[in-house]
Formats: structure tokens, sequence, C-alpha cells
């Protein structure tokens, strides 16, 4: 890295390499240290965070509407159940665990 010219080095196999961008900290001492986002990506993330956050709100809202919805009275005409087979009882099978101890 400090070398006077640069060098090539083929590997055997790849190498994963991991890039970090941080631009908040909390300092050694426990002070939150603030950094300029010079890619914007806080800012793209805190609208994708905002879009979801609103996505979820929407479903919670229409999933309260539907709980408070009367249910629907005997007058009202219903789907027709249609009957399920009936299926034989199942037997209970004992199980036996071998122990190594």
């Amino acid at each position: 890295m400090h070398a006077e010219e640069e060098r090539t080095v083929k590997l055997r196999a790849p190498l994963p390499v991991y890039l970090g961008y941080w631009t908040a900290r909390v300092s050694a001492d426990g002070v939150t240290q603030f950094r300029k986002d010079v890619y914007g990506i806080d800012r793209r993330q805190t609208a994708l965070l905002a879009d979801r956050l609103s996505r979820l709100r929407r479903t919670a809202a229409a999933a309260a509407m539907a709980d408070l919805r009367p249910a629907p009275s005997k007058t009202m005409k219903t789907s027709r159940r249609v009957p399920v087979a009936k299926r034989a009882p199942v037997k209970p099978r004992a199980v036996i665990a071998n122990s190594t101890e």
C-alpha cells in the first residue's frame, strides 16, 4: 500500500472483499459522531424506510377496519359449504428414542 510501485498478485481462490460506509458512529468515549453523507445513501435509505413504514401503516389500518366490520347477518346469502371427505382417524404411534448416554 505504501510501496513506490504497484504489484499484482493472482490468488488461487476468490477472496471476499467487504466495503463499509458509515456516516454515524460512536467514539470510544461514548460520543455519537456524524459525518457528511457524500454519496447520498442516507437520504435514499430514509426514503425507502419511510415508504415501507407507510405501507405497513396502511396494512395495519386495513386490518383494523376488517376487525371492526359487522359479521354477516343470517338473512344474508352466504356461499354454500362444500362437504369435506371424511378421513380415517390417525392412529398414534409410539416413538422410542435411543440414547447413547
